[in-house]
C-alpha cells in the first residue's frame, strides 16, 4: 500500500516548507527512509529524509529522487529548479531523527489503519466499524446513508455541530427540513451528476466544507458518503485519505447492494414484462406465473404510485415502508415508481376491501407528498399491460381535472374521496375524451359549447348558479329532490331553474340525447375550458 505525498504534507503543515514538486503530480510511496550513503540502497517507492546538501549532492549526481530535506547549507546559486525537483525542504531547527520519525509514524498510523480496515472486511465486521477506524486518523466527522436517506453509520467519536449532520444522526434519516435545503441549492442534481468526489465548500447548506461520495450501480442512486471538515482543513492529503476510506467502505456497498439485489421478488422481472407488453402467450404467462407463486387469475387491481419529489429521493423508503404497510402486495420498483398489484380476498365484496386499502394508502401518500393511480378490477395477468395503462392515464388526469376554464370540479364526486388518489373508473370517461385533443376543437364549434357559454355568461352577469343547477340536475338523474338537498335549494325552486335553463336553451331535458350531450359537454368542458378565441 502506498501513501501519497500530499498526505505527508500534511504532517508537515506546521513547518516552514519549500515545496520543489509540482503541485500536478501524483506521487506516492510504500517507505519512508533517511538518506543513505550509498546510491545503489535507494528504491524509487520510497520518500527519504536528510539533509539538503546530502540530497544536493546526489542530485548533482543525476539520481531521482524525493527527499524531505532539513536545510544545513546557506543558500546559495547551487540551488536551481532542475537542482532542487523532487525536495522538500523544511526550514526549522529540528533534527533529522526528529523529522524521521514524524514521518515514520504518520506512515506507520497510515499502514495500520489500512491492515485493521481489511481485517474488520475479512472477519465480517460493519461499515460502522470501518467508519469508526477513520477517528484517528482522518479526524474529520463521517457520515453514511443510503438511497433513502437512511443513517447507516456516522463518526460516534467525532462530534460535529453541523445541524445537518446533528439531524441526521437525531432522526436516523435526513428529515424534510434538511430535504428542503438540499432542494433549494440542487444539491440533488450536482451530486447525481458527480462521477468521483465533489468537494461543496459553499457552505450554503451546511457549516463547514464538504467532501461527497454518490454510489452508484447501474445508475441508480445508492448510497452517499459526506466527510465534513469540521476538525481539520480541506487538503490534497485529506482528500487522498477519504479516497483510501471510499475503497474500503466500497466493499461493504457493494455488498449491501448485492444482497439488496438478491432480496429482490422473484417475480420482478416478470412483472415487469407484464406490464411492458413483453408476453402475451397465455401458456407462457401461465407458465412464469406458477413458478413465482402469483396466480394466474383472480380478482386484481393494479396500483402506480409516483412521487412528488422531482428528484425521487424518497422512493427506496417508500418502497421498505409499502412491503410492511402492504404486505399482500405484489409491488416492484419502475420507472422511478411504485407499481403493484393486489390479488383481493375471494370471499369478500372487492370493492369494500379495495376502499379499505385506498384509507391505509392515503396516509402513506402524504406523507411522502405522492400521487397514486388505481385501475380497474381485473381478472387475468394478461390485463396487467392495460390495467397499467389505465392507472397511467388516471395519473395524468389526477392533476388535469379541476383546473379548466369553469374553476373547479364539475362532475360530482364524493366528498370523502382522496385528493391523492385516482381511480380509472372515477375518471374513465375524462381519460378517454381527453386523450383526443381534436374532440376540443369539434365541441367549440357545437351548439352545445354555445349552450354553456350562455349560461356562464348568464350567470356572471345576475351572480347566479345555473351552470350548477342544471349540471347537478343531470348528474342526479333529473332528481329535483336530490339536486335541492345538494345545492341547499327547495325542489321546488330546482323546478323553476330548469325549466328557465329549457326556455333559454331551446331544449327538452326529457329527451335521452339531450341529456347524454349536455353531460358530454360538461365532460368536454372540464377538459377544455371554454373556446376564448
Amino acid at each position: 500500500m502506498q501513501i501519497s505525498l500530499n498526505i505527508i504534507l500534511d504532517v508537515l503543515e506546521s513547518y516552514r516548507q519549500e515545496i520543489h514538486v509540482s503541485s500536478g503530480s501524483k506521487l506516492s510511496f510504500s517507505r519512508c527512509l533517511p538518506l543513505p550513503d550509498d546510491t545503489g540502497d535507494m528504491a524509487g517507492d520510497c520518500i527519504y529524509v536528510g539533509g539538503l546538501a546530502k540530497a544536493l549532492a546526489l542530485r548533482g549526481e543525476g539520481v531521482d529522487i524525493c527527499c524531505i530535506c532539513l536545510r544545513d547549507r546557506v543558500k546559495d546559486e547551487a540551488e536551481t529548479d532542475a537542482a532542487l525537483n523532487g525536495l522538500i525542504i523544511i526550514n526549522e531547527n529540528i533534527s533529522p531523527n526528529a523529522l524521521l520519525m514524524l514521518v515514520q509514524n504518520r506512515f506507520f498510523a497510515i499502514l495500520d489503519w489500512i491492515q485493521q480496515m481489511h481485517e474488520t472486511m475479512i472477519h465480517d465486521g460493519s461499515m460502522q466499524d470501518i467508519v469508526d477506524l477513520c477517528a484517528p486518523v482522518i479526524d474529520n466527522y463521517i457520515a453514511v446513508s443510503d438511497s433513502s436517506l437512511m443513517l447507516l453509520a456516522y463518526s460516534r467519536f467525532i462530534p460535529c455541530d453541523d445541524p445537518i449532520c446533528v439531524n441526521l444522526v437525531k432522526y436516523g434519516y435526513h428529515p424534510e427540513e434538511s430535504i428542503q435545503k438540499f432542494k433549494e441549492y440542487d444539491l440533488f442534481r450536482k451530486w447525481e451528476m458527480a462521477d468521483g468526489i465533489y468537494i461543496d465548500d459553499t457552505r450554503t447548506t451546511a457549516k463547514y466544507v464538504a467532501l461527497n461520495k454518490i454510489f452508484k450501480f447501474r445508475n441508480v442512486y445508492f448510497a452517499h458518503v459526506v466527510l465534513t471538515c469540521n476538525r481539520k482543513p480541506l487538503t490534497p492529503g485529506m482528500i487522498d485519505l477519504f479516497q483510501m476510506f471510499l475503497d474500503a467502505l466500497a466493499v461493504y456497498i457493494e455488498r449491501a447492494w448485492e444482497a439488496k439485489s438478491a432480496c429482490n421478488h422473484i417475480y420482478d422481472t416478470f412483472l415487469t414484462d407484464l406490464i411492458e407488453g413483453n408476453i402475451s402467450s397465455k401458456k407462457v404467462i401461465e407458465e412464469r406465473a406458477q413458478y413465482v407463486g402469483i396466480p394466474l387469475t383472480g380478482r386484481y387491481c393494479l396500483f402506480q404510485i409516483i412521487s412528488n419529489d422531482s428528484a425521487n429521493m424518497s422512493i427506496g423508503k417508500m418502497l421498505m415502508e409499502f412491503s410492511d404497510l402492504f404486505p399482500r402486495f405484489r409491488f416492484i420498483r419502475y420507472q422511478q415508481r411504485i407499481v403493484a398489484i393486489n390479488n383481493f380476498f375471494p370471499h369478500d365484496d372487492p370493492e369494500e376491501q379495495l376502499q379499505a386499502i385506498c384509507r391505509s394508502l392515503e396516509v402513506f401518500l402524504e406523507k411522502y407528498d405522492a400521487l397514486c393511480g388505481v385501475s380497474l378490477f381485473f381478472d387475468a395477468l394478461d390485463e396487467i399491460p392495460f390495467s397499467f395503462r389505465q392507472s397511467t392515464l388516471a395519473l395524468k388526469y389526477i392533476d388535469r381535472l379541476g383546473r379548466g376554464g369553469t374553476g373547479g370540479r364539475l362532475v360530482l364526486q364524493d366528498e370523502k374521496q382522496s385528493p391523492r388518489i385516482n381511480h380509472f373508473s372515477d375518471s374513465y370517461i375524462f381519460c378517454l375524451v381527453g386523450e383526443y385533443e381534436p374532440n376540443a376543437e369539434l365541441w367549440y364549434h357545437s351548439d352545445y359549447h354555445a349552450m354553456l357559454r350562455k349560461l356562464h355568461d348568464y350567470d356572471a352577469r345576475h351572480k347566479s348558479n345555473t351552470v350548477q343547477i342544471l349540471q347537478t340536475y343531470l348528474s342526479l338523474e333529473r332528481s329535483a329532490t336530490g339536486t335541492g338537498a345538494a345545492l341547499n335549494m327547495h325542489r321546488n325552486n330546482v323546478l323553476y331553474h330548469i325549466s328557465r335553463i329549457e326556455e333559454m336553451l331551446s331544449v327538452d331535458f326529457d329527451s335521452p340525447s339531450v341529456r347524454f350531450m349536455m353531460l358530454m359537454s360538461f365532460i368536454l368542458l372540464e377538459l377544455y375550458g371554454f373556446n376564448n378565441e
